[in-house]
C-alpha cells in the first residue's frame, strides 16, 4: 500500500534547492545509478525537472526559480530495500519567496496549505551564510583580549551607526523565524533534513574546522542548531552535506568531466559516511518518527 508524503523545501536565494532537484531527477531516471530510492511512476508533467536536469548534465549554472512560479513536482518513489512506495510532492519555490515571507510577515496561500499538510521538510543552506556582526563593545573586548587592532573606522570611542539592511540580516535569524512560522501551524513533531549545499566548498577549504555536517551547522549557525536541539518535542532533524554539482563549474569543470557516470560527481556526506546517493535525505524523511 502506498503512503503519501508531502515534502516542503525551504531555503533562501542561491541555497541549492533547484540544483538538488536537477541532480535528483537525473539519478531517479538513470537505472545505472544504485540509489536508495527509485522512481516507480513518472509524473504527468516533468518538463521543469527535465529542463533543469539537462542543464545540470551540461554543467550549466541553473537560473533562479521564477518568483511567481510554483513547480509542484509530484513523484512516486519506491524504497529499493523494502519495496514500499510513496507518493511525494516536492515543490520548488524561489528563495525570494522565503525572504519576503520573513520580511513582510506574509506567505502564499498555497505554501500555507503545504505547511499545514506536510510533516517533512528539507532546509537548504549555502556555506556562504550571512553572519552577524559583533557589537562594537564585544569587538573591543575581543581585540583587547587577543591583542588585535581594531579597523580604523571602529577606533573612535563612539561606534559608527549603520542603517539596518534586511538583506544583511544573519542567515540563522531568518531561518529560525521561518521554522517558528511553521510551528504555529503544526500540532505534531516534524522531520527536517538539513542540507548544507555546495559541500565541496567545505571539503576544499583548508581553514574550515568543521568537516562533519552537524559540526558545521553548530559552528556556523549556532542559533539555528540550538533552536533545533532545544526543542526535541517539535523537531527530529538530521544534517547532510551535499554537493549536487560536485565542484566549482568555473575552476573544476575539467575534473568533473572525467567521471563516466554523472552521478559519480555528486557528494552526499552525513556525520558517519559519504556516498553519491542524493536520495538519502528523502529516504530518511520517509522513515517513521
Amino acid at each position: 500500500m502506498k503512503k503519501s508524503k508531502k515534502i516542503a523545501i525551504l531555503g533562501l536565494v542561491n541555497s541549492g534547492k533547484s540544483t538538488f532537484l536537477a541532480a535528483l531527477w537525473h539519478i531517479l531516471k538513470n537505472n545505472k545509478t544504485k540509489a536508495s530510492l527509485a522512481i516507480s511512476a513518472l509524473p504527468e508533467n516533468s518538463t521543469y525537472l527535465t529542463e533543469i536536469s539537462r542543464s545540470w548534465l551540461q554543467f550549466k549554472e541553473l537560473s533562479r526559480t521564477p518568483t511567481k512560479r510554483w513547480y509542484e513536482n509530484p513523484l512516486t518513489l519506491k524504497d529499493r530495500a523494502n519495496e514500499k512506495e510513496y507518493d511525494i510532492l516536492i515543490p520548488d519555490l524561489a528563495g525570494e519567496t522565503f525572504f519576503h515571507q520573513w520580511f513582510h510577515r506574509q506567505w502564499q496561500g498555497k505554501y500555507k496549505s503545504l505547511v499545514e499538510e506536510s510533516s517533512n521538510y528539507i532546509l537548504f543552506i549555502h556555506p556562504s551564510v550571512e553572519k552577524p556582526e559583533l557589537l562594537s563593545v564585544v569587538r573591543r573586548a575581543y581585540s583587547k583580549r587577543f591583542n588585535e587592532e581594531l579597523p580604523a573606522e571602529e577606533s573612535p570611542e563612539e561606534p559608527t551607526i549603520k542603517v539596518w539592511n534586511p538583506e544583511k540580516s544573519p542567515t540563522q535569524v531568518i531561518l529560525v523565524e521561518l521554522l517558528q512560522f511553521i510551528m504555529q501551524f503544526k500540532k505534531s513533531k516534524i522531520r527536517i533534513a538539513i542540507v548544507i549545499s555546495a559541500w565541496d566548498l567545505v571539503n576544499n577549504d583548508p581553514l574550515c574546522k568543521f568537516k562533519l555536517p552537524t559540526n558545521w551547522l553548530n559552528g556556523n549557525l549556532p542559533l539555528l542548531y540550538q533552536y533545533l536541539t532545544a526543542n526535541p518535542e517539535y523537531f527530529c532533524f538530521k544534517t547532510f552535506g551535499i554537493s549536487a554539482q560536485g565542484g566549482d563549474l568555473q575552476t573544476q569543470k575539467a575534473q568533473l568531466l572525467e567521471h563516466e557516470n554523472a552521478s559519480e560527481r555528486i557528494i552526499v556526506a552525513s556525520d558517519t559516511d559519504t556516498s553519491n546517493d542524493i536520495t538519502e535525505p528523502i529516504k530518511w524523511l520517509m522513515e517513521e518518527i
